[in-house]
């Protein structure tokens, strides 16, 4: 058990303010009042659509102990703290035992590209024999454990006890993905990185973030409040916001084309990845296109901050066996071929196309959507990018959720190209099915948008629905032209 006397103590030790208003004694955490039991805590927070004050009389009534807020009602027993979800992540790490004090552990920021750079990094570690977790979109794993990964940074009250598993099984370094959303609300306190990897900025969750600056700042955080003393930046310095980075770190590692001290150059592409030079090392990454290039330098940098020789971290990436769902490739036969890929921004469709527009069979068709309840302005940039680099274009439901699929549609239609031949279904499925008859006599169909996700989302329900598994139930029943 925990008294608020020795939780207020180590909420100070990590310099936030905190006040004890009565006495308690809690063994467990958690921000959602319907998990509350005899001798939990209960963080009370501010939400985007509730604030946790309104559920202390819930939590209450379910056992709470105690109850940290902002302010607290009279009689009720807790801490009262001005930064909530801060002083929340502390006192998760303190009661698992404060995992992430003991592994070494990196971060992965930006738009697109998190999920491929961490995974390299993991691979690049574990064949140098460094026992490493990963967390991030498509599961959370260690020593052959998998676990589903509701949220591609876990809240606190998830992550740290995951923390702790990783490290009784003997995981020594940690490589995870650090979401705007995860940073903005402080999830990852109060771990601090050996390094930071900066991928991308480009328009995403504008939902959530007013702005593209405030998307940004939200991004930032990791590399100004959350880099251990001596812990390298790894930032990617022909995009921009990456060079903005660079700027302010004094320990950055910066790559790039045509920017940053570590450049890269000889790429040469195919169908199987691609090979490229980084300060005068030979590297391949066996996934095609420019963007996966960028992913990789990322890695092999950042695998060097954990004392690998860039040349030991090259020859490791060599085997890296791929992502789920970005850029799968699903062989179709001769002169066929299907991608499965996660792209669901304007840049992240358009980095697909273009690596698959200079290695792949053509036509090119791509099967797309756009996520409901999501931000909206970015439709018509996904259907303006579709429509530039592919040869037909299928417009379909993505995870429509609560939004009426139709009016996702309407907003799609402005940013279409009149020149492309575009379809519109809004079963999955029946657009799979039209993307593959169009490459019946030969080409590629990209089908992008869901990648690893093996549902769909229609009003507040999950529906088990696989791009993949679709793409090869429907390509083995369909005729081929041609053969």
């Amino acid at each position: 058990m925990v008294s608020l006397a020795s939780a207020a103590a180590e909420i100070r030790r990590h310099g936030i303010h905190c006040e004890v208003h009565g006495e308690a004694n809690f063994d467990s955490l958690t921000c959602d009042s319907r998990k509350c039991g005899e001798g939990s805590c209960f963080a009370a927070l501010p939400g985007v659509k509730a604030d946790g004050a309104a559920f202390i009389a819930a939590a209450r009534e379910k056992g709470a102990a105690a109850v940290l807020a902002e302010a607290l009602p009279e009689g009720v027993p807790g801490l009262i703290c001005l930064q909530p979800r801060a002083a929340f992540a502390v006192l998760a790490s303190f009661l698992a035992g404060h995992p992430g004090e003991r592994l070494l552990s990196a971060a992965v920021t930006g738009t697109n590209g998190k999920t491929s750079t961490c995974l390299m990094l993991v691979h690049i570690l574990e064949q140098s024999g460094r026992k490493t977790g990963v967390l991030g979109t498509v599961g959370y794993g260690w020593s052959g454990m998998r676990r589903e990964a509701p949220w591609t940074t876990p809240a606190p009250e998830v992550l740290q006890p995951i923390l702790a598993e990783m490290l009784a099984a003997g995981v020594t370094h940690l490589c995870l993905e650090a979401s705007s959303h995860a940073l903005d609300q402080q999830r990852l306190e109060p771990l601090r990185f050996r390094v930071g990897i900066f991928t991308n900025l480009s328009r995403d969750h504008l939902d959530y973030h007013t702005d593209m600056e405030e998307y940004f700042q939200a991004k930032a955080g990791l590399f100004r409040n959350m880099l251990a003393p001596g812990a390298l930046a790894v930032t990617h310095a022909d995009d921009e916001a990456g060079r903005r980075l660079a700027a302010e770190m004094p320990h950055c590692l910066d790559f790039g084309r045509d920017h940053g001290k570590h450049r890269i150059s000889a790429e040469i592409a195919n169908a199987d990845g691609t090979s490229f030079v980084l300060d005068g090392v030979r590297c391949h990454v066996p996934v095609p296109g420019a963007f996966s290039v960028a992913n990789a330098a990322g890695a092999l940098l950042a695998a060097t901050a954990f004392g690998l020789p860039l040349e030991q971290a090259a020859a490791a990436l060599r085997s890296f066996p791929g992502v789920p769902g970005r850029m799968e490739n699903i062989p179709l036969g001769p002169g066929r071929r299907g991608v499965v890929d996660y792209a669901h921004t304007p840049d992240g469709l358009d980095k697909a196309l273009v690596a698959l527009a200079g290695c792949a069979p053509r036509p090119l068709v791509c099967v797309f959507g756009c996520g409901g309840d999501r931000d909206r302005g970015k439709r018509p940039l996904m259907a303006a990018v579709a429509t530039e680099h592919a040869d037909a274009v299928i417009v379909t439901d993505d995870n429509p959720r609560t939004e009426d699929a139709a009016v996702i549609f309407d907003d799609i239609r402005p940013g279409l190209k009149a020149s492309v031949p575009v379809r519109f279904l809004h079963s999955r499925r029946a657009a799979i099915a039209a993307g593959l008859e169009l490459i019946a006599s030969g080409g590629t169909l990209l089908v992008a948008g869901k990648g690893h996700e093996d549902y769909q989302i229609i009003g507040t329900v999950k529906h088990r629905f696989s791009d993949q598994d679709e793409i090869r139930r429907l390509s083995s029943s369909q005729p081929t032209c041609g053969h």
